[in-house]
């Protein structure tokens, strides 16, 4: 298991609960902002 395998999981997770929340009927769209923070954060991690 390597020393990864936690954040991911944990990522998976929130991206889960966040996708279940967005297809609640009350649901507003992201910001544009927030979507660039996860491709920001992606980035970093990447790098």
């Amino acid at each position: 298991m390597t020393v990864l395998t936690v954040p991911v999981v944990v990522a998976f997770g929130f991206a889960v609960a966040q996708w279940w929340q967005l297809r609640s009927p009350a649901a507003e769209p992201a910001s544009w902002w927030h979507l660039a923070g996860i491709a920001a954060a992606a980035l970093t991690w990447l790098l």
